[in-house]
């Protein structure tokens, strides 16, 4: 073997070495990474994907996991920076085109956010959180219908993933489709009997249709679950007040303002439902805290002066 020929090979044989010790590296760098966030140690993981990129600047999987940790420290537009330096180069990552969806969606951009999930539905259209959160995005966006259809879609993919039901019974609601809602959210509580917000937006639909009955019931099952939500108390204390059940009303909304002392609504509510059992120097008092919270508040304003055109 000659001379010229043993180096080729001594070069090549140090190449390959040299990737194998930079693949190893990067594999065992990723892993710490990963680990770090899982610890919620972010800013070490960080270190670990900078570490990499030193290494291997365009090492796809290095910015994504960036993107990842950025996210979860709440810097949106960091997160953004690296999925995209991510998709630069290997603009056929699912993952990052999902995750860059979610975080344009956090800036209100839904339009931008459709785009990156058409392009990972391009890439994987059997992947059911795409179309869900397609879904979604469609959905802030007024389009009711083409929601609909990708949560169908997402469904078809996977009947047994309740967010999609759960999603599906939203938009329906805000379509005034009640009968369908309902359909949708018994999905979802029987997929999953924990879950609140089904609960709970089952029982507002209920109360739509004048079955408040099975809409108390509903809150009452969503507070079983989370007995500390201010909002379902408030809601449900509306539900007696329309019933005229005012020492119910009070008592659902003595335990919102246990929980929540600074809740506005509920201390209007609760001016409300004292004036109608002619209490009203109690009612005063909370309509005057409303307007404390928020001095702009009218219906507060003409709450107090109707109190006080009575008393006078």
């Amino acid at each position: 073997m000659n001379r010229a020929l043993k180096k080729l090979i001594f070069i090549l044989w140090e190449v390959f070495i040299i990737g194998l010790f930079s693949g190893f590296k990067k594999n065992s760098l990723i892993k710490k990474g990963i680990e770090f966030e899982e610890q919620g140690k972010y800013q070490e993981a960080l270190e670990c994907y900078d570490e990499i990129l030193k290494i291997d600047p365009k090492y796809a999987k290095a910015w994504y996991n960036k993107g990842v940790t950025f996210g979860k420290m709440g810097k949106s537009e960091d997160a953004l920076s690296a999925y995209d330096n991510a998709l630069e180069l290997d603009p056929k990552d699912v993952k990052s085109w999902y995750n860059k969806a979610i975080t344009l969606e956090k800036f209100g951009k839904y339009k931008n956010a459709i785009e990156c999930y058409d392009n990972a539905l391009n890439l994987d259209p059997s992947m059911y959180q795409l179309w869900n959160n397609k879904g979604n995005a469609l959905g802030n966006l007024g389009k009711n219908e083409e929601a609909i259809l990708c949560y169908n879609k997402s469904i078809e993919l996977d009947p047994n993933k309740f967010r999609a039901w759960y999603n599906k019974g939203n938009v329906l609601k805000d379509l005034e489709r009640f009968e369908e809602a309902i359909e949708c959210y018994n999905k979802a509580v029987n997929l999953d009997s924990k879950y609140v917000d089904a609960w709970f937006n089952k029982g507002i639909v209920l109360g739509n249709l004048g079955k408040y009955n099975e809409e108390l019931e509903c809150f009452d099952k969503a507070l079983e679950l989370e007995p500390m939500n201010a909002k379902i108390w408030l809601v449900k204390g509306l539900v007696f007040l329309q019933g005229d059940k005012y020492v119910y009303a009070l008592d659902c909304l003595d335990k919102a303002l246990k929980i929540d002392p600074q809740y506005i609504m509920a201390y209007y509510y609760k001016g409300i439902v004292l004036g109608e059992l002619e209490k009203n120097q109690e009612a005063l008092k909370c309509l005057t805290k409303t307007l404390e919270l928020d001095p702009d508040f009218e219906p507060a304003k003409k709450a107090k002066k109707a109190i006080l055109s009575y008393k006078s």
